[in-house]
């Protein structure tokens, strides 16, 4: 039964959630079912109806741009009363609000917000070349900052924070410098905001209780995106009166790399004694076909409450796969569909980098399109800086920039000052770096041996074709066994590769796609290209999924069915591809791939023909690797490794390693060693790419 409030037609799910004004009440909205409307008809509802003063009820929103927009809709719907509105903030603008009040009361002053991203990045970088001795790269800068946010946002505790820990990335040390050098300059970033806020909060009952008298009510928007520290502060902000008001869906939460936490909705009635859970489950978006097999698959995660997702059309749409031959035809066959497409289109993807050789076949083509999301990270990516300064070398042998990107590589055994020698020779006279090096006496006979050889191996790769010669760029001698050579950016380098017909035009193109993404792309909007993650809360008529295959949607299989993180991560991936699913109108295609070597587990779930032969995803079907063979384990953790400790490294043992020197294993999980290196740094590593890369042996 419908029910008319302020001229808006709610179900009765929605009046219900309107009407439920006092004490905790949390809304668990599927996707398309009007949450935004239900929230903005509530706060109308509590004002004209309930006689509730605006200003004593606080909006919590994600974004600025969501609070503006929220503001902007209620504005538009109720106008004000006596020049009073509901306020709307993002959480970190009332901890912003909570420490100036802190400091006005008592008189300190408070640490000052740093907003500079380049000057966090410099920080950053410094802390990262003092700990590696290599420089960080964009890429690896923006990986810190999520592992940061998440790491606050979490609480972590210092063991905690040591799941964070990549051989790439010590974490741990990285963390604890760069919080001391915010407090050392009374600086604090925005996750610190929280941890600030979280503390006088807790701390300070008076600043609390002001706070609880200010705020009786508090609405909070996309509750599923909230971090445990953010529900902590708004528990607390709703300490004595507790009526809170949460609406968000457990089964949209795909911010777990930032902290967000689902299982406080899933423990709500528990966080708020005599709590209400009400449920919105009509979707008003979607078509019958699109709906049902949405809910179907995610019906399959257990992390969630039990819910219903229900059609409100009747018209009939698609739910199609697409299968192809592998990724190359995928975007081949995508151009073909695109032109048929009815209505707002997108193509979502699992990150930008699934997008890039899309994008350079698109500007090629002229195609018109906008893309959400241009991450630009990619062309400072440590593997894409070596391959393309190997090929440069390749073209110019006298390339000095080049061969210092990658000298210390090489397993040359050069030391920098000799580096540096060698190339402000070639400056000065001409000639070929490797000849010059060849000559020069720096060199062991088996260093000799090695130089000769890349010698070589550079001189046919100036002959290749542009794809061949990325290939042999990344099997370039000493280069490929240093490790650390992150396969999926090669085979990306490969696929643009493949439409050139040189090596400087490769380079060039490059160079031109790279400008281009730093301008972003915005046409005329029918055409949207975007991340999934970007995607969220927008919907269009037409939808293409990309690559729903294991390996890269979902990321990775879980290894341990048993393990509670690897099911919790698992549970994240079906999610963010019900998200992608449910952003569909009409009309939905997914693409997967047309071999039996393919695994594709999630389309096999949503078109409803499991196939239990194809769980386990091969060695040699990683779908990230096509064109050329490598070893997909070092994409899924080492599987099919030995894991039982039968590679020496125990509990106990002594290592070398390449780049850390001597460690002692202190602890091992299945491949994962945990390693005490000198000078008391800790890092967790994967045995079976030490052993593999020969990165490690056992003394």
């Amino acid at each position: 039964m419908d029910s008319e409030i302020f001229d808006l037609k709610l179900n009765r799910q929605q009046a219900d959630a309107v009407k439920h004004i006092d004490g905790a009440v949390l809304l668990l909205a599927v996707p398309g079912s009007g949450k935004t409307t239900v929230l903005t008809a509530r706060l109308g509802y509590m004002i004209k109806n309930a006689g509730i003063a605006p200003d004593s009820i606080l909006v919590l929103t994600y974004t600025v741009a969501a609070a503006n927009e929220m503001k902007t809709r209620f504005a538009r719907l109720f106008g004000d009363a006596d020049g009073k509105t509901p306020e709307f903030r993002t959480i970190n603008g009332v901890a912003q609000r909570i420490i100036n009040d802190f400091a006005y009361f008592t008189g300190r002053e408070p640490f000052a917000l740093i907003t500079d991203e380049k000057r966090i990045s410099a920080v950053i970088s410094a802390i990262y070349r003092e700990a590696t001795l290599e420089y960080a790269t964009d890429s690896i800068i923006s990986d810190i900052r999520r592992r940061i946010t998440c790491a606050k946002n979490s609480m972590m505790t210092e063991a905690e924070r040591g799941a964070l820990e990549t051989e790439d990335i010590p974490f741990e040390e990285v963390f604890v410098k760069y919080r001391d050098w915010l407090k050392a300059n009374r600086l604090m970033d925005y996750d610190d905001q929280l941890v600030y806020a979280l503390t006088m909060l807790r701390n300070y009952p008076d600043l609390r209780r002001r706070y609880v008298s200010k705020y009786k009510y508090v609405c909070v928007d996309e509750a599923q995106d909230t971090s445990k520290i953010q529900h902590l502060i708004i528990k607390l902000l709703t300490d004595g009166n507790g009526n809170i008001f949460m609406v968000g869906d457990e089964d949209q939460s795909i911010y777990g790399f930032r902290g967000a936490a689902p299982e406080f909705l899933l423990n709500f009635e528990k966080s708020y004694p005599g709590a209400t859970v009400l449920k919105s489950e009509e979707n008003f978006r979607s078509t019958p076909e699109i709906i049902h097999a949405a809910d179907a698959f995610i019906g399959r995660n257990t992390l969630r409450i039990n819910k219903k997702m229900l059609p409100f059309r009747t018209e009939k749409g698609y739910v199609r796969e697409e299968k192809v031959r592998d990724i190359p035809m995928q975007y081949d066959r995508l151009m073909r569909l695109l032109p048929k497409s009815e209505g707002r289109t997108a193509v979502l993807y699992r990150n930008n980098e699934c997008a890039l050789p899309l994008i350079d076949i698109m500007m090629r083509s002229g195609s018109d399109f906008s893309c959400r999301d241009t991450d630009c990270t990619f062309f400072s990516n440590k593997t894409v800086l070596d391959i393309t300064g190997i090929l440069r070398l390749a073209e110019n042998g006298g390339c000095t920039e080049a061969f210092m990107r990658i000298y210390y590589k090489l397993g040359l055994f050069l030391s920098k000052s000799a580096a540096e020698r060698i190339c402000a020779e070639t400056k000065k006279n001409g000639g070929e770096i490797l000849v010059k090096l060849l000559k020069s006496g720096l060199l062991t006979e088996q260093a000799k041996k090695r130089c000769d050889e890349i010698q070589r191996t550079l001189h046919r790769i100036a002959s290749c074709e542009p794809a061949d010669a990325v290939f042999f760029a990344a099997q370039l001698p000493g280069y490929s066994a240093y490790g650390g050579i992150d396969e999926n950016k090669v085979e990306i380098l490969t696929a643009i590769a493949g439409r050139e017909r040189s090596v400087p035009d490769f380079l060039n193109r490059l160079e031109v796609l790279h400008e281009a993404f730093s301008h972003g792309f915005h046409g005329s909007g029918r055409l949207t290209l975007s991340t999934i993650h970007s995607a969220k809360g927008l919907e269009f008529d037409t939808v293409y999924i990309l690559s729903a295959i294991d390996g890269i949607l979902p990321s990775e299989l879980p290894k341990n069915p048993a393990d509670t993180s690897e099911k919790a991560a698992y549970e994240e991936e079906r999610r963010l591809f019900y998200v992608a699913v449910t952003r569909a109108k009409n009309d939905l295609t997914v693409f997967t791939f047309d071999s039996e070597k393919y695994a594709t587990s999630f389309s096999d779930e949503i078109f409803g023909k499991v196939k239990e032969s194809k769980k386990n995803l091969s060695p040699s079907a990683d779908p990230r690797h096509v064109g050329f063979t490598v070893d997909a384990r070092f994409f899924n953790g080492g599987s099919g490794a030995e894991t039982d400790g039968s590679d020496g490294f125990n509990v106990g043992a002594k290592l070398h390693h390449r780049h850390f020197g001597i460690g002692e294993v202190t602890a091992r999980n299945g491949d994962i060693i945990t390693v005490q290196f000198a000078k008391g740094k800790v890092r967790r590593l994967s045995a079976s790419h030490l052993k593999r890369k020969k990165l490690a042996e056992v003394r």
